[in-house]
């Protein structure tokens, strides 16, 4: 974020007081169709060294369990494994990768982990590609910038 001449880092998205309920109904959007009550594997990077990707989506599953109860968060790089926690998992389950567009390659692991499941999820999907993400990033730099809607 930008204001005048300086720049304005804004904390990570998964942390922003209205992403997880936009995550939230966005999930059950999703699941309605299905009838699903499942647990949800939330599908982060992390890091050799955790550090703030990991603390970010612990603190969007703690957010997340007062509507969705079973849900955990797991990592490309560090414990739980995304890969193993997967693995485990029994049906009916929804992976949420938490990536948003071609970046390292977060987007092709979870597709890749969604693929060779050995349960098929209800739902797998990335933030990324969640209808209204662009309407409430607008939002969030809007009410930053101090600017009416």
């Amino acid at each position: 974020f930008v204001r005048g001449p300086k720049q304005i880092l804004a904390q990570p998205f998964a942390l922003w007081p209205a992403f997880a309920p936009f995550l939230a109904d966005n999930l059950g959007h999703r699941l309605l169709a299905r009838r699903a009550d499942p647990r949800v594997i939330l599908v982060a990077h992390g890091s050799r060294t955790p550090g703030p990707s990991s603390a970010s989506a612990n603190h969007l599953a703690r957010q997340l369990q007062a509507r969705y109860g079973r849900i955990e968060a797991a990592f490309l790089e560090e414990p739980p494994f995304a890969a193993e926690v997967i693995a485990a998992a029994e049906a009916p389950y929804a992976l949420v990768g938490l990536f948003f567009g071609a970046g390292l390659h977060g987007v092709e692991d979870f597709d890749h982990l969604a693929a060779m499941a050995r349960h098929v999820p209800e739902a797998a999907f990335t933030v990324g590609d969640l209808p209204g993400l662009a309407s409430l990033l607008a939002g969030e730099v809007r009410g930053r910038l101090g600017l009416q809607e």
